[in-house]
This record gives C-alpha cells, structure tokens and sequence, in this order.
C-alpha cells in the first residue's frame, strides 16, 4: 500500500504531508546538509498534528479542480489537480517566499531488494545531457547521509535524497513524527515555538534523550528490509499489454530488470533516476540536485494491489491520480511523449496495457 490524500468526506489524511522550501535566501552550509533552505518559523515540514502541550503548527485543507478531457477516439477522461490551502498558522506568517509541496506516504515494499543494486548499475542508465538524442535524461541524486557525514548517491523518496532505508525512516521519524533519533538528534524546535524548546529542554534531563532510540531506529530499518514485494500476478497472459508499455518507451524510466550485489535478479519497474515530469506536476521544491520539476521514477511493482492493501488507491507525490491511467495522463517533460502515444492507443490496446500494469 501508500498514502492517500484526502478521506471520503474531502478531510485530508494524516498521510498527506507539508513539505517546505524557502526559494531566495541562501546558506551554503544548511543546503549542502539538507538539499533546500527551510522555512525560518515551521522548518522544512508544517506539523498539522499537536501533540502534549505543542499545537499543531497549521492545517491544510485541498480542493479539487476537475479537469475534464477526450482521447483522439473521443472518450473522455477526468483529472483532479489540487488545490491547497493553509489555516491558523500558529507562529505567524511563512517568509514571503517559501513555498508549500504537499507528499503523500510511498510504498514501502520492496526497499531492501532497491538498496542492493549496485551504484554502477543505476548509473548505466544515467543521460544528463540526452547524448542519445532519445528524450530521456535520467539523473543521478547525490545527497547528504547523515550517518556517515559525506555524499552518497540517493535512491529513497520522491526525489531519490535519502541515500539508504536507515536514512529515510530516520528523517520521516524526525520530520514527520518529530522524534529525535541517531541520526536526527536535535528537536524540531524553531526560536518562536517556546512550548516545544521547553519540552525539548526537559527530556534532555531523562536518561533516554532520543525519542527513537538507537536499538529501535535499526528494529525499523530491518523490517523495511525485509518488507517483500508481491509476487507478480499472471505471468505471461499479458503479453499485448507488456509489448505496448516497451513500444510506449516506458521502460525507458520504468526500468524493468535488475539483479542486486547479491544475485537476485528483480523487476522494480524504476531507474531510481531524477526526471523532468513537466510543469504540471512540478512542486518548486528543489532537494540537492533535483530540481523543481523533477522526480525520482516510481517502482511499479505490486501497484496493481494498492486498491487491496489500503482501501483506496492514490498515485503520484501528492495522490492526486486516483487511477493508474490518470497517472499516466499527468505524466510531461521527459514523458510528453510516451503519454501522446498512450492517447493515440485504441480503447482496447489502453485497457491491455492497463491490465499488465495491474499484474507487475
């Protein structure tokens, strides 16, 4: 399963969360260990959720635009593109120029099997400059690992900037949850938020300063290792639609075989490169080398069963596509083209390709 957005009754979900990003002020020192220039007040996350004594820092509510369109054989399509907005803040105004960049939770499964291909690998499909002329150019991210204080190439997140599993459960606890741990030991604390300095001051007095300690910071990286993918459904009896998604070039981004330093061979159905993804769905939030506009590719696998695991299925950073096929209908930039030739497919030739998504 992953996030979703919003809840039946249009309330959004504690997995939609609030990125943020200042855009004009500059420090080298905190872009060179975060990736982007926080917020001065609310950090680099809105915390919607008090908790204690500490209120909840703002709320974010979303609206939808439906965005009605046809397929060159005259079927019509309908698309949600949100539309966000933030109430109470409760320390004031955000500087003038930092941006919001809602992100709904990513399917976990699967992470220890992506940790193990090898650097060498991924960086075989690297093309920074399209020096093949085919329109792709897969980027690499490289980004700060706390854990070993140096520069490592980033694989985990919607714009690859966690460089293992450890990493990206260590910065979800620390700004997700707000809980201090190894990596993140200090608290999410700004000059303004007095109720959190004074909390953050009387746990440092208890024996256990860090909220996620050591031995359960490594209990949730072993798990998230682990974490298997499900096994690929109908093998071979989707035959049409597998041709189409090569014909289409998705597979150009949506790499499909892999085998890891150990031998195992898989099928992420991702490069784990950055993209341009076109202004639509671009967010304006750089993290380290991944611009505005780009994303890291999205493994596929197992996204036939999100409707099962969760209840409801939500596609893409912000889970505004609520299908497959909507996701792909979002799909710019780099993937403009292989998005016109879907639309130029048959009813039928869309609907085999859709069924062997299903499957992988």
């Amino acid at each position: 399963g992953a996030g979703v957005a919003v809840n039946s009754d249009g309330s959004v979900t504690r997995s939609l969360l609030v990125r943020l990003a200042h855009q004009k002020s500059i420090n080298k020192e905190i872009l060179s260990k975060v990736g982007f220039m926080p917020d001065s007040t609310y950090g680099s996350q809105l915390s919607s959720h008090g908790t204690g004594t500490i209120k909840p820092e703002g709320q974010l509510t979303v609206e939808y635009e439906m965005i009605v369109g046809k397929y060159p054989d005259g079927l019509s399509y309908t698309l949600r593109k949100p539309i966000y907005s933030i109430q109470n803040l409760a320390y004031g105004a955000f500087d003038k120029e930092t941006i919001i960049a809602p992100r709904i939770g990513s399917a976990l499964v699967g992470l220890g099997l992506l940790e193990r291909i090898s650097e060498k690998d991924l960086l075989k499909n690297e093309d920074i400059n399209d020096e093949n002329r085919d329109g792709i150019s897969g980027k690499a991210n490289y980004t700060f690992d706390p854990e070993t204080n140096t520069t490592l190439l980033g694989r985990f997140t919607w714009k690859a900037s966690a460089t293992s599993i450890k990493h990206q459960s260590a910065a979800a606890a620390h700004n997700d949850m707000g809980l201090s741990n190894p990596l993140f030991p200090t608290d999410n604390c700004s000059d303004k938020q007095i109720a959190c300095q004074e909390v953050s001051k009387s746990k440092q007095k208890e024996l256990y300063a860090l909220d996620l300690p050591q031995h359960r910071l490594d209990a949730i990286t072993f798990y998230l290792q682990n974490l298997a993918v499900p096994k690929q459904r109908e093998i071979g009896k989707h035959k049409e639609g597998e041709a189409l998604f090569e014909h289409l070039s998705c597979v150009k981004c949506h790499v499909s075989n892999f085998t890891t330093t150990d031998g195992v061979k898989i099928n992420p159905y991702s490069d784990l490169l950055l993209h341009n993804m076109g202004e639509a769905l671009a967010d304006g939030r750089s993290e380290f080398l991944a611009t505005g506009t780009e994303w890291r590719t999205a493994p596929l696998w197992g996204i036939g069963l999100r409707q099962k695991v969760s209840g409801e299925a939500n596609f893409l950073h912000d889970g505004r596509a609520r299908t497959i096929e909507e996701a792909i209908l979002w799909h710019g930039g780099e993937a403009q083209k292989s998005k016109e030739a879907f639309m130029q497919l048959s009813k039928k030739q869309r609907e085999k390709l859709l069924l062997f998504l299903q499957t992988i």
